[in-house]
Order: C-alpha cells, then structure tokens, then sequence
C-alpha cells in the first residue's frame, strides 16, 4: 500500500514517492480522475521501481484532486489520492 494514501500539498510543490519493499512499483494516475488539462503521460512513472529506497518525485502546478494507483499491485487495493490546494 501507499503510505501515506492520501497527500496534501500545495500547487508547486513536489511530492517523493519512495519503494520501502521489493518491487517492482510505479506510480500511475488515472486519466478519469486527475483536473483538466493535466495528461496522464505527464505526471506518471514511465517505468518501476524495483530496488527498496528507489524514488519518483513529480511536481505539481494544477489544484485539484488526482487518484493514482500501482498498476502491478492495482488489484490488491494500491491506490493513493493526491490534492493540490
């Protein structure tokens, strides 16, 4: 699972995610559920973590709320929910 599930950050900020167990990860946001005018491609991992203390970090310049997921582990309930204020 993601810890913490739920972010809160502001518009500009970056957010790190780090892989604290073996892999393999990735952080993949749901086109349906990220604002307006943001693509998926743009804002999502192109390929896996797969090392513990591997990172991702993305910054974000639109508020909104956007819903990611570990496509590997997406089955399993490996989901996260990021808001920009």
């Amino acid at each position: 699972v993601f810890v913490p599930d739920e972010i809160e950050i502001c518009k500009g900020d970056s957010v790190t995610w780090t892989n604290n167990k073996a892999g393999p990860h990735n952080v993949v946001f749901d086109e349906e559920a990220i604002p307006e005018g943001v693509t998926q491609e743009s804002i999502s991992m192109d390929g896996l973590l797969n090392d513990e203390g591997a990172t991702f970090t993305k910054k974000f310049d639109v508020a909104g709320s956007y819903a990611y997921y570990c496509e590997p582990h997406r089955g399993a309930g490996m989901n996260g929910a990021l808001t920009v204020a």
